[in-house]
């Protein structure tokens, strides 16, 4: 958004904030899970969501304060981290088939002003007839989606009954999902990480 902002001169006013993460990913995980593992903190332990991948196997990735930490950092603590967790709160969970692998990315959100921590609500800019919008955080979504609606209605902005011709538009590719790439030849395995544990 930043950088289509900045693109079209929308970007004044505008501040955001990049927040390095590892985010780790398990293949061949047990069973399909979407969930939050909670504890005293502002942020979940650990997020997990399930995707299947391009050969039928189910690929947990995880997030949460696992990921919390440089994009450059070691991804043993990622692996680690998640494993204390998993041992924590689903301790049944055979863990013994499971590959293992990070990625890293570079989360985008609107600035706060103290950039350490993540803004306490979606963030929202508008620029003459465009309108930006980060919702921070997945549960923040209905949220936002009511800021924009309150946005386009303080304007008085309504649908117009005029009929348009459709555009004629390339249908857009769409990326490769990051468990499906070639990343696990070289992943590790759960006897891996038992071992670099000692």
């Amino acid at each position: 958004n930043e950088h289509i902002a900045r693109l079209l001169n929308h970007d004044k006013g505008l501040e955001t904030q990049k927040r390095p993460l590892l985010m780790g990913m398990m293949k061949n995980a047990p069973y399909a899970l979407h969930a939050h593992c909670v504890g005293p903190s502002e942020k979940p332990i650990m997020t997990v969501t399930t995707h299947t991948a391009n050969d039928g196997s189910l690929v947990w990735y995880l997030g949460g304060s696992v990921a919390e930490r440089p994009t450059d950092d070691d991804p043993q603590k990622v692996y680690d981290s998640s494993i204390d967790v998993i041992r924590k709160y689903l301790p049944e969970t055979n863990l013994s088939d499971v590959q293992w692998a990070t990625l890293p990315i570079d989360r985008i959100e609107g600035k706060r002003s103290n950039h350490k921590k993540l803004p306490d609500s979606p963030v929202l800019h508008s620029h003459t007839n465009a309108v930006y919008a980060w919702p921070t955080k997945l549960t923040f979504a209905p949220l936002l989606s009511d800021m924009v609606f309150d946005h386009v209605q303080q304007r008085n902005i309504k649908p117009q009954e005029t009929s348009l011709s459709p555009l004629k538009l390339k249908t857009a590719s769409i990326t490769t999902e990051p468990w499906n790439e070639d990343i696990w030849q070289h992943s590790k395995t759960m006897r891996d990480i038992t071992e670099a544990q000692g």
